[in-house]
């Protein structure tokens, strides 16, 4: 008999162990379609946290005649791309004693990237055990660990440690992006165009201004920081710390200050303001500061012909990053046998950096590329560019490139506690 209970209870078991497995991918693609708003939302969710080892399934569905599950295909398809770009590089590391060299030759080997460091006449081996880390995480350690610092020279393409025993305090890494606040600050205006309250002849504004650095992993180029969204800013008391509103001054600042570092940051480095409004004197903490940072980042760049026939391509018309189209204006020849190549681009945007002129290559039919010795730029009813190619050698140039880039919309998530107010 209690054998007999025993196999009933065991079949149940091995019958429910069934329904509890987890669906198979094409199930869940299946669900997408479904008559119920429930179950396509949960299948989505699902699907997007099985993360793009997905995504040669989700494509291949895209042939199903469904319109609402092809729509819900492409967002998915469209989001898996965009992490699967941007998955951070990771390090691991065994515990034994290295130089510094040695330590920033091992990342080198494991993510591609360059990173120098102070030079050091005696280096001293020492320990970092780090088991598949974030790249920039494993940065800091390293640098912590041999008394250094993050330092990004300008214009570089690699990383610097410096020597300096400073630990800067709220670094946070989020994937493939390192956030670090650099300073704040409070700025107090009285403005009479306002009303005040009570008496008073004018309205009182404290504003804090949190600087806030911002790194991507060195094989990504930012664009710009389009948007900073607060979910939730309050002080030691729990009052919120409202987001003031933008009068034009405060945006053309914050333009400007954009604009005016944009010439010395390396392409993977960018830099933004977080403005708040504080509404007590008492306050003396920012306790919690939490939200995202949107930003415009390149993931992937690829060169393409845009002409065969150089220079013979005049007028020609073609596409840059998926939606710009680009204007060949002009091709002019000097006295040394020299190139100007003059193309119409976009108006430039405050703080939006499109490089056009250094993404804009001529080569002969053997792939050899012609060195670039001059540009320039000019705004009018169109912004044009002009590049300037010094011809030397045995073979005529033939081919213009052009460096096309996939830009893709990323929000970074940042939380920031426990931060004194100036």
């Amino acid at each position: 008999m209690r054998i007999a209970i025993g196999c009933v209870a065991l079949a149940l078991l091995i019958v429910n162990a069934g329904y509890a497995q987890e669906p198979s991918t094409e199930m869940l693609i299946q669900r997408l379609g479904s008559a119920k708003f429930v179950e396509r939302e949960k299948a989505a969710r699902t699907l997007r946290a099985r993360g793009p080892g997905v995504l040669p399934d989700l494509r291949k569905a895209l042939t199903l005649p469904d319109a609402e599950l092809q729509r819900r295909l492409r967002e998915l398809i469209a989001a898996l791309e965009t992490e699967q770009l941007l998955a951070p590089k990771r390090v691991t590391l065994s515990d034994e004693p290295r130089t510094l060299t040695d330590f920033l030759a091992e990342v080198k080997k494991q993510t591609g990237f360059e990173v120098t460091a102070d030079s050091d006449d005696a280096p001293i081996p020492f320990r970092c055990l780090l088991k598949d880390v974030l790249f920039w995480e494993a940065l800091d350690r390293i640098a912590r660990a041999s008394g250094h610092r993050i330092e990004i020279p300008m214009f570089a393409t690699w990383v610097h440690l410096k020597r300096d025993g400073h630990k800067q305090p709220f670094v946070q890494v989020q994937g493939s992006f390192r956030l670090a606040p650099s300073k704040i600050r409070e700025e107090r205006e009285f403005d009479f165009t306002r009303p005040g309250n009570a008496k008073e002849s004018g309205a009182h504004d404290h504003i804090i201004v949190l600087s806030l650095g911002i790194l991507a992993e060195p094989r990504f180029h930012f664009i710009s920081v389009v948007d900073t969204e607060i979910l939730s800013a309050r002080d030691e008391y729990g009052n919120a710390l409202l987001t003031p509103k933008d009068p034009p001054e405060k945006k053309r600042r914050r333009e400007k200050f954009h604009s005016n570092d944009d010439g010395k940051r390396a392409d993977f480095q960018q830099e933004t303001e977080i403005y708040l409004q504080r509404l007590s004197s008492k306050s003396r903490m920012l306790k919690e500061l939490r939200g995202f940072i949107h930003v415009q980042v390149v993931v992937s760049r690829k060169t393409i012909v845009v002409a065969e026939k150089f220079p013979d391509c005049k007028g020609l018309v073609f596409d840059a990053n998926g939606k710009e189209k680009i204007t060949i204006s002009s091709i002019t020849v000097d006295k040394k046998d020299g190139f100007w190549v003059q193309i119409d681009v976009p108006r430039p945007i405050a703080g939006v950096r499109m490089k056009w002129v250094d993404r804009l290559f001529l080569e002969d039919e053997h792939g050899n590329r012609f060195r670039s010795t001059g540009t320039g730029s000019s705004s009018g009813v169109r912004h044009t560019i002009s590049k300037y190619f010094e011809v030397k050698g045995d073979f005529p140039p033939r081919r213009l490139l052009f460096e096309d880039w996939v830009i893709q919309h990323h929000a970074i998530p940042f939380e920031f506690k426990d931060v004194l107010l100036p």
